[in-house]
């Protein structure tokens, strides 16, 4: 379906309407399931993602935060300290694997 527009009038409407209701039930089980919506769930995942790169690898923030799917570092930067308290830099000094090079 990329690259192509659906027709106008009365199938590409029935085919919105179920694309929100798809969506609509998504979250709710995903919500019920977890306690989480769809937004904070791939956010979570991008940064335990975030973390094992900071602890493994020399890759600079902006390039940790490209990787994971965001493209402004500075928004990254806010979503880790709140989601885990401190910043990219310092969780990478806290938690760099021994041996690793600096």
């Amino acid at each position: 379906m990329a690259g192509r527009q659906l027709p106008d009038g009365e199938p590409s409407l029935r085919y919105g309407r179920s694309v929100r209701v798809v969506r609509a039930q998504l979250q709710a089980a995903l919500f019920c399931s977890h306690g989480i919506y769809p937004v904070e769930y791939v956010q979570a995942l991008r940064i335990e993602e975030a973390k094992q790169m900071l602890e493994t690898g020399n890759v600079a923030i902006e390039d940790v935060a490209a990787s994971v799917g965001y493209e402004d570092p500075t928004f990254f930067r806010k979503l880790f300290k709140r989601r885990t308290g401190v910043t990219p830099a310092q969780y990478r000094q806290r938690n760099r694997i021994r041996g690793l090079p600096t």
